[in-house]
C-alpha cells in the first residue's frame, strides 16, 4: 500500500455505490495513484 490519500475511499464517497464494479475501481485507482 502506499502512502497517498485513499483514493477510493474518496470515490466511494463522491459517487454512488455500484457505479463501478470492483474490477473498475481497481483499475480506476491505479491509474489515479499512478
Amino acid at each position: 500500500m502506499n502512502a497517498r490519500p485513499d483514493v477510493r475511499a474518496m470515490l466511494l464517497q463522491r459517487y454512488p455505490a455500484g457505479l463501478f464494479n470492483d474490477a473498475e475501481f481497481e483499475a480506476l485507482a491505479r491509474v489515479l495513484t499512478d
